[in-house]
């Protein structure tokens, strides 16, 4: 009979470990995907970073061109085209303004809130991504029809 109990405690025992180290393998996979969602987010803020950094230049060409430019429907092009990148750049800066206390909070919060915010700043950052692609290919074609 006590082998029996024995058994029995051990087999109860086993079964609560098993359950636990589940659980706890679950809770670390899901950790697990935040920290691989927030460094897939920043995969796209890297790729993205150096077409940003041709914007300041880009627009001083722009800008150098509408003040010697005397038609007034080329400059209004210029000046539509330096809106966009400006907005381009800011949109990213903003963004990375963010990003620190973000990825910061992401570490703190429960894995659920934290996967449902990674959701919203994949989705930030893509935003930020086609507004920075469409300004920067918009402005090559704009600097090169100008230049011929």
């Amino acid at each position: 009979m006590k082998k029996q109990q024995i058994f029995f405690g051990i087999l109860v025992l086993s079964s609560f470990l098993f359950t636990n180290c589940k659980s706890t393998t679950n809770e670390e996979e899901q950790e697990n995907e935040v920290a691989q969602g927030w460094e897939k987010v920043m995969a796209v803020h890297d790729e993205i970073m150096p077409i940003t950094m041709k914007f300041p230049p880009m627009k001083d060409e722009l800008t150098a061109i509408a003040d010697t430019t005397t038609t007034p429907e080329i400059v209004e092009k210029i000046k539509g085209q330096i809106t966009d990148i400006d907005n381009a750049y800011h949109a990213m800066y903003d963004w990375m303004e963010d990003a620190t206390p973000i990825g910061q909070a992401l570490e703190k919060m429960e894995t659920k809130a934290g996967l449902k915010r990674l959701v919203d700043e994949e989705a930030r950052i893509n935003q930020v991504k086609m507004e920075t692609n469409q300004a920067f290919e918009n402005a090559t074609k704009l600097l090169e029809e100008l230049k011929k």
